[in-house]
C-alpha cells in the first residue's frame, strides 16, 4: 500500500473574494446602522410608524426580525460587491444608492410582499413606497461607501486582470501608479517569494 504526503495548501485571500466578503459584512452593518437610522429619521419626520430593531419572530424559524434584515441586508451587499465590482469612488455609491432605490424595492414589493402575505408594491400608498426606496437607498449606499473604503488597496477586476495565484505557478505583482494612485497586479512572479 502506498502513502501519500498530503501537501499544505495555504488559503489565500483574492481581491474579488475579499470584496465578496467585505460587501457582506457591509451590508448587514449598514442593515443595523443606516437601514435602521433611514427609519428612525421617517419615524421622527411622522413618514413611517415602524418599530426600530425588532425583536419580533420571523416564520419558519423564529428568528428575530433586525438578524433576518440584517442577513438578507448582508447577501444584498454580496450581490452588490458581485455586480459592482469594476466600480469605485462615486461611481460606485451612486450605483448604490440607485440599486437600493430600485432593485431592492421592486423585489420586496413584487417577489417578498405576496411571499409574507402583504399587499403588492406596498398597497400603493405613495409615502410607504417612498420609505422603502429611502431605506433601501440608505442601506446600499452606506454598503457602497463602506466597500469603497475597506476595499480601495485592492486592484480594480477585470476579466482580463484576473489570475489564479498557483494555478500557473506565478503569483500577482502589486504596483501603484505614481500618477493615478491606482493599483494593480500583474502576472509576474515577485521576487524573494
Amino acid at each position: 500500500m502506498e502513502t501519500y504526503m498530503l501537501r499544505y495548501h495555504p488559503a489565500e485571500v483574492t481581491p474579488a473574494g475579499r470584496r465578496l466578503l467585505t460587501g457582506f459584512i457591509a451590508g448587514a452593518l449598514s442593515v443595523l446602522i443606516f437601514h435602521q437610522g433611514a427609519i428612525a429619521a421617517m419615524n421622527v419626520l411622522d413618514f413611517t410608524h415602524r418599530p426600530l430593531y425588532s425583536t419580533t419572530a420571523t416564520a419558519p424559524w423564529g428568528v428575530p426580525a433586525i438578524w433576518s434584515l440584517a442577513f438578507w441586508g448582508g447577501l444584498w451587499g454580496l450581490v452588490f460587491a458581485a455586480f459592482f465590482m469594476p466600480l469605485w469612488g462615486g461611481a460606485l455609491v451612486l450605483a448604490g444608492m440607485a440599486f437600493g432605490a430600485f432593485v431592492l424595492s421592486i423585489v420586496a414589493w413584487f417577489v417578498v410582499a405576496p411571499i409574507k402575505g402583504q399587499p403588492i408594491a406596498a398597497g400603493g400608498v405613495p409615502m410607504a413606497m417612498a420609505a422603502a426606496m429611502c431605506c433601501g437607498a440608505a442601506m446600499t449606499e452606506c454598503c457602497a461607501t463602506g466597500l469603497a473604503k475597506a476595499t480601495a488597496d485592492l486592484p480594480a477586476i477585470s476579466p482580463t486582470s484576473m489570475t489564479t495565484p498557483g494555478r500557473s505557478g506565478r503569483s500577482p505583482q502589486r504596483a501603484t501608479s505614481t500618477v493615478t494612485g491606482a493599483t494593480t497586479y500583474s502576472g509576474k512572479a515577485t521576487p524573494g517569494r
